[in-house]
């Protein structure tokens, strides 16, 4: 197998941009498998590689991830990781203004403009995508709220037992469009042609213009 040297072995497993890590070099041979991921063959983008170091199998975090429907964000401010489950998957039994960002979720009050103009992109090139929004409340803490886009239609969950609201409920509901609606404010976004009582949603986040 041909030897394989990695000075930044985060820059090349996580895809993400080089930083520095303070252990060095580490010796890695190239191990070419195949990559299946939920039954389907996953091929990898040719500056990606399947590696091996003593016994263990590395392979690229953030395309794996993705393929299993999570999203990975990188912190270098904070000099941290961050692998958000699908939508559906549970939560931490503490959940709050502090862990959310960690959590790799949008906070609304403070959105992070990139991550929100991709989910609008995709859903625009009609891809599935997903958020999970931070929404703070008054005094029960942050309302986690997540958007799933299918490629046709927009799902939308409020989990209610991660707040002091109410323990027991988990609302959902289906809509048509996502809207924006420009105000003196900024543009704010909502879902609309909703199913149930409320035919529309707001999905509580107001960028400035």
């Amino acid at each position: 197998m041909k030897k394989f040297i990695c000075g930044t072995l985060f820059g090349i497993l996580l895809a993400f941009a080089p930083f520095a890590y303070a252990s060095g070099t580490l010796e890695m041979a190239l191990f070419p498998v195949k990559l299946f991921v939920n039954g389907e063959q996953k091929e990898l983008p040719p500056e990606q590689a399947i590696l091996s170091h003593n016994g263990s199998t590395y392979v690229p975090l953030r395309f794996v991830s993705e393929a299993l429907g999570a999203k990975v964000y990188y912190d270098g401010d904070q000099g941290s990781i961050s692998i958000s489950a699908a939508p559906f998957a549970l939560m931490p039994k503490t959940y709050s203004y502090s862990t959310a960002p960690l959590n790799g979720d949008i906070q609304n009050r403070h959105v992070d403009r990139e991550r929100f103009a991709e989910f609008l992109y995709n859903t625009l090139q009609k891809k599935p995508d997903w958020i999970r929004i931070a929404r703070q409340t008054i005094d029960a803490g942050p309302l986690p709220t997540s958007v799933v886009f299918d490629g046709y239609m927009y799902h939308y969950f409020v989990d209610y037992t991660k707040s002091e609201l109410d323990d027991r409920i988990i609302y959902s509901t289906s809509c048509n469009s996502l809207e924006a609606v420009k105000g003196e404010d900024g543009t704010s976004y909502r879902l609309t042609e909703c199913r149930g009582k409320s035919k529309t949603v707001s999905l509580y986040i107001t960028l400035e213009d």
